[in-house]
């Protein structure tokens, strides 16, 4: 986290890729990137989390993947080791406003 910076997780989940039901990945339990980059990818566009997470992935595994389609609703990407990652971060100010904010949203997200 940068300095000056606080925050916490929202949700962190794995992200998987979605297939139609006679596509040859289907019968794997599992897939790597490059088994994805193999066929054409549907994608949310850059700048979203969830492309950076998959970009930051094929990119330290040397992988280029083909993206066929940029969809505006998140779509399915490749298993990766990184989670996509959703965060409250707040500038590191002590005002009852921001405390009380926090304490409700740590206490929503649990």
């Amino acid at each position: 986290m940068p300095a000056g910076l606080e925050g916490f997780p929202v949700i962190s989940e794995r992200l998987v890729a979605a297939v139609p039901a006679d596509h040859p990945l289907t019968c794997r339990k599992r897939v790597t990137l490059a088994d994805i980059a193999a066929h054409p990818v549907i994608c949310l566009p850059e700048g979203t989390g969830i492309r950076a997470v998959f970009d930051r992935g094929c990119a330290a595994r040397g992988v280029r993947s083909d993206i066929a389609l940029q969809a505006s609703a998140p779509g399915s990407v490749a298993d990766l080791d990184a989670p996509a990652l959703l965060a409250l971060v707040w500038r590191d100010t002590d005002t009852p406003m921001l405390r009380e904010l926090v304490r409700n949203c740590r206490t929503a997200f649990a």
